[in-house]
């Protein structure tokens, strides 16, 4: 009577041991990622060689967003970006209708601005090639809500051999209406 007394006291103890270590050890491997924090200098995730693609809801492509790297930092909505291309097709005739340009930009996902910084090219591409727009400058302010891009720098327009040069803008991209802020130089070329 000894024995199976000790065998199953021997067994009872043996379970509790287990089960004890086995609440410790899960315990100890638990990963809290609530209380996980990255450090705000660094990004929350980076990513190299990027390439998306928007699709409208009928399935035809709207926009090919491209970069050299992309990244986010914790706590901040801004997706930064480094030499973008962003193509926007007319979704009616599949063709491109504007082509952007830039070595550094950032898009805020909730207030839903954007900023376009250095070298900045921007291709408007119309039925008539002789009417497309090359636009070039620095620092770009995009309200994606607005519909509206404007810039405090340099700025130059060449469309066919006309050129303008200002020195800041403001343009409405819905109603293409374009305000130039100052020092305004333009070049006119007279039809032959």
């Amino acid at each position: 009577m000894g024995k199976t007394f000790s065998s199953k006291a021997f067994q009872f103890f043996a379970v509790v041991i287990i089960g004890g270590l086995c609440l410790i050890l899960d315990h100890l491997t638990q990963i809290r990622f609530n209380k996980l924090s990255l450090p705000k200098t660094s990004p929350q995730y980076n990513a190299i060689d990027l390439s998306a693609n928007v699709y409208a809801k009928n399935g035809v492509l709207k926009y090919k967003v491209s970069g050299d790297e992309a990244w986010e930092f914790a706590n901040e909505d801004k997706v930064y970006i480094k030499k973008i291309v962003l193509i926007k097709y007319n979704e009616s005739t599949n063709m491109i209708q504007y082509q952007v340009t830039s070595d550094d930009a950032w898009i805020d996902r909730k207030s839903k601005d954007g900023f376009l910084g250095k070298n900045v090219v921007a291709k408007m591409f119309e039925s008539n090639p002789e009417q497309n727009i090359v636009l070039t400058g620095d620092d770009f302010y995009l309200n994606f809500k607005n519909n509206t891009i404007e810039t405090s720098q340099d700025a130059h327009a060449i469309q066919g051999q006309n050129q303008v040069y200002t020195r800041g803008f403001n343009y409405d991209i819905k109603n293409k209406y374009l305000q130039l802020l100052s020092n305004v130089r333009v070049i006119y070329a007279t039809q032959k």
